[in-house]
């Protein structure tokens, strides 16, 4: 659904799937499982993708720590 969301540009809906993705804590970013997918430009932008939240989700968590070490 985020390749749909990206290639539609569908801003809001990928913005809504990805905030979705990272508050499910049962749903961690490295048990993703490579699409095999064929097609080499879908395969680099889901490659891609998968790269970028974890760099995103990373950043968020940071954030709360520190924002909670200042309690």
């Amino acid at each position: 659904r985020l390749y749909h969301f990206i290639v539609t540009d569908d801003i809001i809906e990928l913005r809504n799937e990805l905030e979705s993705f990272f508050n499910r804590a049962e749903w961690p970013v490295n048990a993703i499982l490579d699409p095999k997918d064929t097609n080499p430009q879908r395969y680099a932008i889901l490659a891609v993708l998968t790269a970028l939240m974890c760099r995103a989700f990373n950043r968020l968590i940071e954030k709360v720590c520190r924002g909670m070490h200042r309690l």
